[in-house]
């Protein structure tokens, strides 16, 4: 009876604690990866490593703080480098790190407050981990007392002997590829990391030392592009990743009708011409068509949502100054230009004389290179309202990529 009222009070006990807390391991020294920055602090895509995953945890609501393990004597360049200037807003406390992971997990456990549920303990330099991965591993870990994410193996898998030859072929059915996020009740790995430094057990997976004490550990789906940067071939896999994953893209149109008493302004360039477009703004479709690529790339809605034609502040305004807005707007959420490819449609005047001085205004507001904006002109064979010189048209396609 006594026994089951202890149990009832510890249970209630565990049910008022509300942190749930990540330990992010990066206080490896990084041998595989030659070279005098460590792994963890090399840059990929214009952003060190372990600043990338520390993005990830700092987006995940359900993580309360944060706990980092660094090398010795690298706290002050991780703290002016990393914390301070990408502006994290949890709060972020760096250890020591240890001889080995297991000590390095050890001294950032021994920093966790009373009030903590769970514990997540993650490597630092595996930066693809999802916000989903790390919610589910949380989840699992309240309700089974510990989790990890693992990825089923998809290779062959051979036992040999000390000679190299075969001796069997094992089944691959039941084998996992452990990974981290991996998720644990507070006390109890705490209790399985003493317990294994009291009896001299060394491990590279924290899972292990809670099996170590006969508990169950339950799996989660990882994923295969969860990949630990380790060497130089892992570093080089991370760019081309982050560099498709972080590249987007737009699509953008915009027609004007032709009419006479307006100067005729195309890509921010004035040409000469008996007609100008028509808008509220100097009706520039080409520097428009590249504002709603911008925009869609962005995620945004079209450039009217931004500057109405009911509002007299645009009455009349150069579209390079719209666009300039657009361009801020790309770089406040942390966007640059790849490219931008647009295409003039007008029956008339003839466009070749112009696009480079337009490729160079363009280039200017997009802060970019020139050889990175393309204009074509072409006509609509005399056919429908453009075709028959009533009207100018222009659609642009942009890519854009996340700044680190």
């Amino acid at each position: 009876m006594r026994k089951k009222r202890k149990e009832k009070r510890i249970t209630k006990e565990y049910k008022k604690k509300k942190k749930v807390i990540a330990i992010i391991t990066a206080a490896g020294a990084g041998k595989r990866l030659k070279g005098q920055v460590k792994k963890q602090f090399r840059s990929i895509v214009g952003k060190p490593v372990v600043a990338r995953t520390l993005d990830v945890f700092e987006e995940v609501r359900m993580i309360d703080e944060i706990i980092l393990a660094l090398p010795g004597g690298t706290e002050d360049y991780c703290r002016k480098n990393i914390i301070n200037k990408y502006g994290y807003k949890k709060n972020i406390r760096i250890v020591k790190g240890g001889a080995r992971r297991q000590d390095s997990v050890f001294n950032a456990l021994k920093q966790v407050e009373g009030d903590c549920r769970i514990v997540v303990i993650h490597d630092g330099v595996r930066p693809f981990v999802t916000k989903e991965m790390i919610e589910d591993s949380v989840r699992k870990a309240e309700k089974y007392g510990a989790s990890m994410a693992a990825v089923p193996l998809r290779d062959t898998i051979k036992k040999a002997d000390s000679n190299g030859f075969v001796l069997k072929t094992l089944s691959r059915e039941k084998i996992w590829r452990t990974q981290t996020p991996q998720s644990f009740r507070y006390d109890l790995i705490m209790t399985a990391h003493e317990k294994s430094r009291k009896n001299g057990f060394h491990a590279t997976d924290d899972a292990v030392l809670v099996e170590r004490l006969k508990k169950k550990v339950k799996i989660i789906g990882g994923s295969y592009g969860n990949v630990k940067i380790t060497t130089a071939q892992d570093l080089k896999l991370a760019e081309a990743m982050l560099k498709g994953k972080d590249t987007r893209y737009g699509i953008g149109y915009d027609v004007h009708r032709l009419v006479t008493g307006r100067e005729l302004v195309l890509g921010g360039v004035k040409i000469p011409f008996k007609k100008g477009l028509l808008g509220h703004s100097d009706g520039d479709a080409l520097v428009h068509s590249i504002c709603d690529a911008l925009l869609g790339a962005m995620g945004k809605r079209d450039i009217g949502v931004y500057f109405p034609d009911t509002d007299n502040r645009y009455r009349g305004i150069s579209s390079i100054i719209l666009l300039s807005k657009v361009v801020g707007m790309l770089l406040k959420a942390g966007y640059a230009v790849n490219n931008a490819d647009s295409m003039i449609i007008a029956q008339e005047p003839k466009m070749s004389g112009y696009v480079n001085g337009m490729r160079k205004v363009i280039a200017h507001e997009l802060k970019t290179k020139t050889g990175n904006v393309a204009i074509k002109a072409t006509t609509n064979e005399g056919l429908g309202l453009i075709g028959k010189g009533k009207g100018i048209a222009a659609y642009s396609v942009v890519s854009i990529r996340k700044q680190g």
